[in-house]
C-alpha cells in the first residue's frame, strides 16, 4: 500500500458531474496523490467495510498525521 503525502477529497452528492473531475484529476495527477471519490458514509462502508467512522473523521486523522489534504465540493443547482 503506497501513503501520499497529498489527499485530495471529492465529497459530493450523487448527479453533479463529479466523476468527470476525479476522471480529470486522476489523469492529470498521476500517482503524484491519492484522489478519493465520495458521496457518503454509506458509500465509504460498501467500498471499504470501515464502520463507526466519518469521512471528516478520517480527514481529520491525514491531517493531524502530516499531509495535506483538500477537499472539494460539488454542488449542482436543483432546478436543471
Amino acid at each position: 500500500m503506497e501513503i501520499w503525502k497529498y489527499y485530495i477529497f471529492i465529497y459530493t452528492p450523487p448527479k453533479v458531474g463529479s466523476t468527470t473531475l476525479v476522471s480529470s484529476l486522476r489523469i492529470s495527477l498521476g500517482n503524484k496523490c491519492c484522489v478519493i471519490h465520495l458521496h457518503d458514509e454509506i458509500m465509504l462502508n460498501i467500498l471499504t467495510g470501515i464502520q463507526n467512522i466519518t469521512i471528516n473523521d478520517i480527514i481529520t486523522h491525514l491531517a493531524l498525521n502530516g499531509k495535506t489534504v483538500y477537499v472539494i465540493d460539488v454542488y449542482r443547482s436543483p432546478i436543471e
